[in-house]
């Protein structure tokens, strides 16, 4: 056990648990083992669920593990709902972009995107310098 939440099961012990499917990432599953070196015979197999939140309830239900971002589940880990099983972790692979109209944009729409810019940036120098100090 890594803390009152979050464990970090063996591949071994891993590949034995029932795997929940998101329909709309179906290689998903498939990624997460590729990515960690695990082999697993039946890495497309399990119930199939459309939205994180189905994939929350059924996993609370012991009817499989599940990948969801954390952010979706912390009250659900914090009252022991559900446990993270494994410390290793889906790089995402997705995009997201930030659209609006393109008509003339309002100033709380221009000041939202300056914000977005500004995080951006701090984030980009915050990683270069870690970089750095590596």
């Amino acid at each position: 056990m890594i803390n009152a939440y979050s464990y970090d099961l063996s591949p071994e012990q891993l590949i034995q648990l029932p795997l929940l499917q998101q329909t709309t990432r179906p290689t998903i599953w498939h990624e997460w083992f590729k990515t960690h070196q695990i082999f697993h015979p039946k890495a497309y197999d399990g119930h199939r669920h459309e939205l994180f939140s189905m994939l929350a309830v059924a996993a609370k239900q012991s009817m499989g593990m599940a990948l969801i971002p954390q952010i979706l589940i912390n009250p659900e880990l914090h009252n022991k709902k559900l446990v993270i099983a494994s410390s290793k972790k889906l790089e995402g692979s997705h995009s997201y972009y930030l659209v609006h109209s393109s008509q003339e944009s309002s100033p709380l729409i221009q000041k939202f995107i300056d914000w977005i810019q500004q995080e951006l940036l701090l984030s980009f120098t915050k990683n270069d310098d870690r970089n750095i100090e590596a």
